[in-house]
Protein backbone atom coordinates (compact mmCIF):
# COMPACT_ATOMS: atom_id res chain seq x y z
CA UNK A 1 0.00 0.00 0.00
CA UNK A 2 1.50 3.34 -1.06
CA UNK A 3 2.26 6.12 1.42
CA UNK A 4 -0.06 8.50 -0.46
CA UNK A 5 -2.96 6.05 -0.16
CA UNK A 6 -2.32 5.56 3.55
CA UNK A 7 -2.21 9.34 4.07
CA UNK A 8 -5.48 9.70 2.19
CA UNK A 9 -7.10 7.11 4.46
CA UNK A 10 -5.91 8.97 7.55
CA UNK A 11 -7.62 12.14 6.31
CA UNK A 12 -10.98 10.43 5.72
CA UNK A 13 -13.63 11.03 8.39
CA UNK A 14 -13.74 8.10 10.78
CA UNK A 15 -17.32 8.59 11.88
CA UNK A 16 -18.94 8.56 8.45
CA UNK A 17 -22.43 7.64 9.69
CA UNK A 18 -22.49 10.51 12.17
CA UNK A 19 -21.34 13.00 9.56
CA UNK A 20 -24.00 11.84 7.09
CA UNK A 21 -26.66 12.37 9.76
CA UNK A 22 -25.39 15.91 10.39
CA UNK A 23 -25.40 16.55 6.65
CA UNK A 24 -29.02 15.42 6.51
CA UNK A 25 -29.91 17.64 9.49
CA UNK A 26 -28.32 20.60 7.73
CA UNK A 27 -30.45 19.88 4.65
CA UNK A 28 -33.59 20.04 6.81
CA UNK A 29 -32.37 23.28 8.40
CA UNK A 30 -31.74 24.81 4.96
CA UNK A 31 -35.25 23.79 3.85
CA UNK A 32 -36.74 25.36 6.99
CA UNK A 33 -34.82 28.58 6.35
CA UNK A 34 -36.05 28.68 2.74
CA UNK A 35 -39.64 28.10 3.85
CA UNK A 36 -39.44 30.89 6.40
CA UNK A 37 -38.13 33.23 3.70
CA UNK A 38 -41.13 32.35 1.52
CA UNK A 39 -43.50 32.91 4.44
CA UNK A 40 -41.93 36.26 5.30
CA UNK A 41 -42.53 37.48 1.76
CA UNK A 42 -46.03 36.02 1.73
CA UNK A 43 -47.26 37.71 4.90
CA UNK A 44 -49.39 40.74 4.03
CA UNK A 45 -51.52 43.33 5.78
CA UNK A 46 -54.78 44.63 4.36
CA UNK A 47 -57.38 47.21 5.44
CA UNK A 48 -60.95 46.16 6.17
CA UNK A 49 -64.14 47.68 7.58
CA UNK A 50 -66.41 45.99 10.13
CA UNK A 51 -69.86 46.16 8.47
CA UNK A 52 -71.83 46.36 11.72
CA UNK A 53 -69.84 49.17 13.34
CA UNK A 54 -68.00 50.85 10.49
CA UNK A 55 -64.75 50.50 12.44
CA UNK A 56 -61.64 49.97 10.34
CA UNK A 57 -59.18 47.15 11.00
CA UNK A 58 -55.88 45.78 9.74
CA UNK A 59 -55.76 42.09 8.84
CA UNK A 60 -52.42 40.28 8.92
CA UNK A 61 -52.33 36.91 7.14
CA UNK A 62 -50.57 34.84 4.52
CA UNK A 63 -51.41 35.78 0.96
CA UNK A 64 -51.82 32.23 -0.38
CA UNK A 65 -53.26 28.95 0.89
CA UNK A 66 -49.93 27.33 0.03
CA UNK A 67 -48.27 29.61 2.57
CA UNK A 68 -50.50 28.18 5.31
CA UNK A 69 -49.50 24.65 4.29
CA UNK A 70 -45.84 25.64 4.33
CA UNK A 71 -46.25 27.01 7.85
CA UNK A 72 -48.05 23.83 8.98
CA UNK A 73 -45.18 21.70 7.60
CA UNK A 74 -42.57 23.47 9.75
CA UNK A 75 -42.98 21.27 12.88
CA UNK A 76 -42.12 18.05 11.02
CA UNK A 77 -39.09 19.68 9.41
CA UNK A 78 -37.86 20.92 12.78
CA UNK A 79 -38.39 17.47 14.28
CA UNK A 80 -36.51 15.81 11.42
CA UNK A 81 -33.52 18.12 11.89
CA UNK A 82 -33.41 17.44 15.63
CA UNK A 83 -33.78 13.68 15.11
CA UNK A 84 -30.86 13.53 12.69
CA UNK A 85 -28.64 15.46 15.10
CA UNK A 86 -29.54 12.99 17.86
CA UNK A 87 -28.87 10.07 15.48
CA UNK A 88 -25.44 11.57 14.75
CA UNK A 89 -24.62 11.19 18.45
CA UNK A 90 -25.81 7.58 18.48
CA UNK A 91 -23.79 6.82 15.35
CA UNK A 92 -20.58 8.32 16.69
CA UNK A 93 -21.03 6.39 19.94
CA UNK A 94 -21.57 3.01 18.25
CA UNK A 95 -18.76 3.64 15.76
CA UNK A 96 -16.36 4.58 18.55
CA UNK A 97 -17.23 1.63 20.76
CA UNK A 98 -17.00 -0.82 17.86
CA UNK A 99 -13.58 0.51 16.94
CA UNK A 100 -12.18 0.51 20.47
CA UNK A 101 -13.85 -2.64 21.83
CA UNK A 102 -14.55 -4.82 18.75
CA UNK A 103 -15.07 -7.93 20.86
CA UNK A 104 -18.52 -6.71 22.00
CA UNK A 105 -21.74 -6.11 20.07
CA UNK A 106 -22.57 -2.40 20.36
CA UNK A 107 -25.19 -2.19 17.60
CA UNK A 108 -28.05 -1.39 20.02
CA UNK A 109 -26.11 1.15 22.08
CA UNK A 110 -27.34 4.71 22.53
CA UNK A 111 -25.30 7.79 23.24
CA UNK A 112 -25.31 8.25 27.04
CA UNK A 113 -27.26 11.41 27.87
CA UNK A 114 -28.67 12.03 31.35
CA UNK A 115 -29.62 14.95 33.58
CA UNK A 116 -26.61 14.56 35.89
CA UNK A 117 -22.98 13.51 35.74
CA UNK A 118 -23.63 10.77 38.30
CA UNK A 119 -26.30 9.22 36.08
CA UNK A 120 -23.95 9.21 33.09
CA UNK A 121 -21.26 7.57 35.24
CA UNK A 122 -23.67 4.87 36.40
CA UNK A 123 -24.80 4.18 32.83
CA UNK A 124 -21.20 3.79 31.67
CA UNK A 125 -20.50 1.47 34.61
CA UNK A 126 -23.30 -0.95 33.75
CA UNK A 127 -22.10 -4.42 34.85
CA UNK A 128 -23.19 -5.98 31.52
CA UNK A 129 -20.89 -3.74 29.47
CA UNK A 130 -18.81 -1.70 31.84
CA UNK A 131 -17.12 1.05 29.84
CA UNK A 132 -15.21 2.18 32.90
CA UNK A 133 -13.28 -1.11 32.87
CA UNK A 134 -13.42 -2.05 29.16
CA UNK A 135 -12.23 1.39 28.03
CA UNK A 136 -11.27 3.58 31.01
CA UNK A 137 -9.83 6.34 28.81
CA UNK A 138 -13.11 6.59 26.89
CA UNK A 139 -14.98 6.58 30.20
CA UNK A 140 -12.98 9.58 31.45
CA UNK A 141 -13.20 11.29 28.06
CA UNK A 142 -17.00 11.18 28.04
CA UNK A 143 -17.40 12.28 31.66
CA UNK A 144 -14.77 15.02 31.73
CA UNK A 145 -14.64 16.35 28.16
CA UNK A 146 -17.87 15.51 26.34
CA UNK A 147 -20.05 16.03 29.45
CA UNK A 148 -23.44 14.80 28.16
CA UNK A 149 -25.44 16.08 31.13
CA UNK A 150 -27.34 19.25 32.03
CA UNK A 151 -24.46 21.09 33.67
CA UNK A 152 -22.13 20.06 30.84
CA UNK A 153 -22.73 20.15 27.09
CA UNK A 154 -25.86 22.21 26.52
CA UNK A 155 -26.38 21.14 22.90
CA UNK A 156 -26.20 17.39 23.57
CA UNK A 157 -28.67 17.55 26.42
CA UNK A 158 -31.13 19.84 24.62
CA UNK A 159 -31.08 17.90 21.34
CA UNK A 160 -31.70 14.73 23.31
CA UNK A 161 -34.67 16.22 25.15
CA UNK A 162 -36.17 17.78 22.03
CA UNK A 163 -35.88 14.47 20.19
CA UNK A 164 -37.78 12.72 22.98
CA UNK A 165 -40.41 15.45 22.98
CA UNK A 166 -40.86 15.19 19.21
CA UNK A 167 -41.65 11.47 19.51
CA UNK A 168 -44.71 12.30 21.60
CA UNK A 169 -45.90 15.56 20.07
CA UNK A 170 -44.90 17.93 17.28
CA UNK A 171 -42.34 20.58 18.11
CA UNK A 172 -44.80 23.36 17.43
CA UNK A 173 -43.08 26.54 16.28
CA UNK A 174 -44.46 29.84 17.43
CA UNK A 175 -45.10 32.04 14.40
CA UNK A 176 -44.74 35.74 15.00
CA UNK A 177 -45.16 38.80 12.98
CA UNK A 178 -42.66 40.47 15.26
CA UNK A 179 -44.33 43.80 14.65
CA UNK A 180 -46.23 45.81 12.11
CA UNK A 181 -44.26 48.95 11.54
CA UNK A 182 -45.05 52.06 9.60
CA UNK A 183 -48.76 52.18 10.43
CA UNK A 184 -50.33 55.60 9.88
CA UNK A 185 -53.83 56.53 10.97
CA UNK A 186 -55.88 59.72 10.76
CA UNK A 187 -57.93 60.99 13.69
CA UNK A 188 -59.67 64.37 13.75
CA UNK A 189 -57.58 65.59 10.85
CA UNK A 190 -54.24 64.62 12.38
CA UNK A 191 -51.94 61.83 11.14
CA UNK A 192 -50.48 59.55 13.77
CA UNK A 193 -47.67 57.00 13.23
CA UNK A 194 -47.69 53.73 15.08
CA UNK A 195 -46.83 50.05 15.20
CA UNK A 196 -47.54 46.89 17.14
CA UNK A 197 -45.69 44.75 19.62
CA UNK A 198 -44.76 41.16 18.80
CA UNK A 199 -47.59 38.68 19.09
CA UNK A 200 -48.04 34.92 18.84
CA UNK A 201 -51.77 35.13 18.13
CA UNK A 202 -52.54 32.64 15.31
CA UNK A 203 -52.98 33.95 11.79
CA UNK A 204 -55.04 35.66 10.58
CA UNK A 205 -54.60 38.40 13.16
CA UNK A 206 -56.78 41.49 13.31
CA UNK A 207 -55.89 44.91 14.69
CA UNK A 208 -59.09 46.87 15.26
CA UNK A 209 -59.47 50.64 15.64
CA UNK A 210 -62.15 52.80 17.23
CA UNK A 211 -64.77 54.63 15.24
CA UNK A 212 -63.50 57.83 13.68
CA UNK A 213 -59.99 56.50 13.15
CA UNK A 214 -59.09 55.99 9.51
CA UNK A 215 -56.15 53.88 8.37
CA UNK A 216 -53.95 55.75 5.91
CA UNK A 217 -51.20 53.11 5.73
CA UNK A 218 -51.52 49.58 7.20
CA UNK A 219 -47.74 49.30 7.49
CA UNK A 220 -45.66 46.23 6.84
CA UNK A 221 -45.17 43.15 9.04
CA UNK A 222 -41.92 41.51 10.01
CA UNK A 223 -41.96 37.76 10.50
CA UNK A 224 -39.98 35.27 12.52
CA UNK A 225 -40.46 31.63 13.49
CA UNK A 226 -39.57 30.80 17.05
CA UNK A 227 -39.49 27.65 19.12
CA UNK A 228 -39.93 27.40 22.85
CA UNK A 229 -38.31 24.81 25.07
CA UNK A 230 -38.20 24.71 28.87
CA UNK A 231 -34.44 24.30 29.28
CA UNK A 232 -33.81 27.21 26.93
CA UNK A 233 -35.74 29.49 29.24
CA UNK A 234 -37.11 31.65 26.45
CA UNK A 235 -38.35 31.66 22.88
CA UNK A 236 -35.53 31.42 20.36
CA UNK A 237 -35.31 31.79 16.59
CA UNK A 238 -35.60 28.27 15.25
CA UNK A 239 -33.14 28.47 12.33
CA UNK A 240 -30.40 30.21 14.32
CA UNK A 241 -30.83 27.72 17.17
CA UNK A 242 -30.76 24.65 14.92
CA UNK A 243 -27.61 25.93 13.19
CA UNK A 244 -25.90 26.37 16.56
CA UNK A 245 -26.91 22.86 17.63
CA UNK A 246 -25.62 21.44 14.35
CA UNK A 247 -22.23 23.12 14.77
CA UNK A 248 -21.92 21.97 18.36
CA UNK A 249 -22.91 18.37 17.58
CA UNK A 250 -20.44 18.37 14.66
CA UNK A 251 -17.77 19.53 17.11
CA UNK A 252 -18.61 16.57 19.38
CA UNK A 253 -18.21 14.18 16.44
CA UNK A 254 -14.83 15.73 15.61
CA UNK A 255 -13.67 15.27 19.18
CA UNK A 256 -14.60 11.59 19.06
CA UNK A 257 -12.72 11.27 15.76
CA UNK A 258 -9.59 12.76 17.31
CA UNK A 259 -9.98 10.50 20.33
CA UNK A 260 -10.28 7.45 18.08
CA UNK A 261 -7.12 8.16 16.07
Amino acid sequence: MSDSFQNARRKMPICKGARLKIKRANKHIADIETSIGVLEKGLVVTIGVEPNTGCEFIKCDFAEIDHRETFDDLPTGIGDAIHNLKCALDHVWVETLTRIIPSEDWSASKFPVFPTRDEVERALSNPKKNISTLAPELFRFVLNEIQPYSSGNFAIRTVHELDIEDKHRLLIPIGHYSSIGGIRVESKGEIWPGGTLRTDIPFPHFLEFEQGIHIKNPGRPTFAVMIQYGDLGEEVRVVDTLKIFSRLIAAVVERFERFSL
